[in-house]
């Protein structure tokens, strides 16, 4: 079974038949009644507090993660990068970061060809650039929504380890880190990734966003769902066959230039 945070029809009927069987047949006509108390779509404290009585919120979340495990093969996620290249990823998947690839990377960009910074000054950078959190580990998000709108630098600059490299050259900064958008296409990469993956703090965490987002669309009778901040961490590559599709977003907010839209396309930002 996959599910997809984006359509609610895919995962909603296995956190109502949780929830029925944890917290009673009824927990639906109690959430409306409270509705008062379910203030916030990223929070379950509101609900669980509701049935205190019966179940603790740990309790409750707990019996959601189990439905999760036991019915869930697969789970929809997005992988944001700035690429020249999009086969290589159809070839070999999505890998986690390879520092001497980023360094060449880093290299062609700022030392050749025009010389805009000296070998010295690109090693410089390098060797005050940690690498230590980035090893073999690969990050996946559960909306790519939340890619466009909140984490656009890994769509306009690229690399989390090369965008720290630009900004550490000498004389650099903001400038620098500019010269980053003119390679490259901002891309989200579209996979399936085994449900099994997802270490048990991820899915309690996972299971209580679920449990907030139903009981509010159940509190004030929504049928959209929000944007989610959310992702997975996967030891190692995610494999090519378990990427789906990609495609190139255009409009991008921004972190850096106070939430501008940048036009990926038109290599502009838009006013």
């Amino acid at each position: 079974m996959l599910i997809d945070w984006k359509n609610r029809i895919s995962w909603e009927g296995l956190i109502t038949s949780a929830l029925s069987k944890n917290i009673g047949n009824d927990y639906a006509q109690i959430i409306r009644d409270n509705a008062e108390n379910i203030q916030y779509r990223d929070d379950d404290e509101g609900t669980c507090n509701l049935f205190a009585g019966k179940r603790s919120r740990s309790d409750i979340i707990d019996s959601v993660s189990k439905e999760l495990k036991k019915f869930v093969t697969n789970i929809q996620a997005y992988h944001a990068c700035r690429t020249e290249n999009v086969e290589t990823y159809y070839k070999n998947g999505l890998l986690p970061l390879n520092p001497e690839n980023i360094q060449d990377l880093f290299h062609k960009i700022f030392c050749e060809p025009e010389g805009l910074f000296s070998l010295e000054e690109i090693k410089c950078a390098i060797s005050v650039v940690s690498i230590k959190t980035r090893e073999n580990v690969t990050h996946v998000a559960l909306d790519d929504r939340f890619l466009i709108r909140r984490c656009g630098h890994y769509l306009i600059y690229g690399s989390e380890y090369l965008n720290c490299l630009s900004v550490h050259l000498p004389r650099g900064g903001e400038h620098t880190r500019d010269i980053l958008k003119n390679f490259g296409n901002a891309t989200i990469f579209s996979c399936q990734v085994p449900f099994s993956w997802i270490e048990t703090d991820e899915l309690f965490e996972l299971a209580s966003c679920m449990i907030a987002e139903h009981a509010y669309s159940l509190a004030h009778n929504k049928t959209d769902v929000s944007n989610l901040d959310f992702a997975i961490t996967v030891q190692g590559k995610i494999p090519p066959e378990r990427i789906c599709s990609h495609y190139h977003p255009e409009q991008i907010r921004d972190p850096y230039k106070q939430c501008r839209i940048w036009n990926d396309k038109k290599q502009s930002y838009e006013t």
